[in-house]
């Protein structure tokens, strides 16, 4: 039958994983908005240029823009799973294991987890796009989803990711066999590799 940590320990595992994902996002902030901010030009411009673009222009600003976000996906990784030595030599079969365990022992963090991804989605996300967005005349909605996408890429759709990289490393470190990391210390806490 499979574990879970009751109420207050979901809510602190949970709790655990946005006091990282704040650390992690305020620590690399610069990096973490400006890879983001590539994507919020290329999407701003394309917006206001539209089929003025050509192909090939519009090829090379997707490519960019990709390649900045496959950036911060490899820093993001190397600054919270990569930096924790508790992790060095756990290989890609015990990365799938722990995730299966973690996934077991500690479910309702885990919903909680994703509860709290949908309802920053609906908030930050659907219900400005149903509220603000009828409200913009066509003749200013390029503008209205250029600042949109400027002010979300860099801020909700970022820390988003560095949220997930953060639950990604408690279940990696929670969902060891001999449950290493359920001593207590905050994420943040972590031995550094070296």
């Amino acid at each position: 039958m499979p574990t879970t940590t009751g109420n207050d320990g979901s809510v602190r595992l949970a709790r655990e994983v946005l006091a990282e994902a704040w650390h992690r996002y305020r620590r690399h902030l610069l990096p973490v908005v400006g890879l983001s901010l590539v994507g919020s030009a290329q999407r701003a411009l394309v917006q206001f240029v539209g089929d003025d673009l050509a192909a090939p222009a519009a090829f090379a600003l997707e490519a960019v823009t990709w390649g900045s976000r496959l950036l911060l996906v490899v820093l993001l990784w190397r600054w919270t799973i990569g930096s924790d030595a508790r992790l060095r030599d756990v290989d890609l079969s015990e990365c799938v294991r722990r995730l299966g365990r973690y996934a077991r022992r500690q479910w309702p963090a885990l919903l909680l987890q994703f509860a709290g991804l949908g309802v920053a989605s609906l908030v930050f996300d659907t219900i400005p796009d149903l509220l603000v967005a009828p409200l913009v005349p066509p003749s200013g909605q390029a503008v209205y989803w250029a600042v949109l996408l400027a002010v979300k890429n860099p801020t909700i759709i970022a820390f988003s990711m560095v949220w997930m990289f953060a639950l990604l490393h408690q279940a990696l470190v929670r969902g060891a066999d001999h449950r290493a990391g359920d001593d207590g210390k905050l994420l943040s806490e972590r031995p550094a590799a070296g």
